[in-house]
This record gives structure tokens, C-alpha cells and sequence, in this order.
């Protein structure tokens, strides 16, 4: 029963280490377009555009963080 135990525990933290690298890479990327947006933009439009791009961002990301710990717990 241990080692089952030591096994599922062992494979979830593989799989948190997996998520957390796919969110870092996701907001990497967001980070980036979000800069390139208002660095680059000329006018208020690409400003407007960026602050949308990045409140729907995190929107996004709260609700699969939510999803995935949700999963995990039950």
C-alpha cells in the first residue's frame, strides 16, 4: 500500500512541476505580447487592445488554475 501511495504522490508532483511549467511559458508570452503591444502601438488603440489582451489573460489563467485544482482535489 506504500508504495502505491509513494507512486500516485510521486506522479501528481511530476504533474503539478508539468502545469506550473506550462503556465510559466504561457505568461512569458503574455508578457511579452503585452509589451510589444504598448511599447510598439501608436496611439491609444494597441494601449486598449493590450490592457483587454491581459485582463482576459488573467481571467483565463484564474479559471484553469481553478479547473486543474479542482481536478487534483477530487
Amino acid at each position: 500500500m506504500d508504495i502505491v501511495y509513494l507512486f500516485i504522490e510521486e506522479h501528481i508532483s511530476l504533474v503539478l512541476l508539468f502545469l506550473t511549467l506550462i503556465f510559466a511559458v504561457y505568461w512569458v508570452v503574455t508578457l511579452i505580447t503585452f509589451y510589444h503591444l504598448i511599447r510598439f502601438g501608436i496611439g491609444t488603440q494597441p494601449k486598449r487592445l493590450a490592457t483587454v489582451f491581459l485582463m482576459g489573460s488573467v481571467i483565463f489563467f484564474c479559471l484553469s488554475a481553478l479547473f486543474i485544482f479542482l481536478d487534483l482535489v477530487h
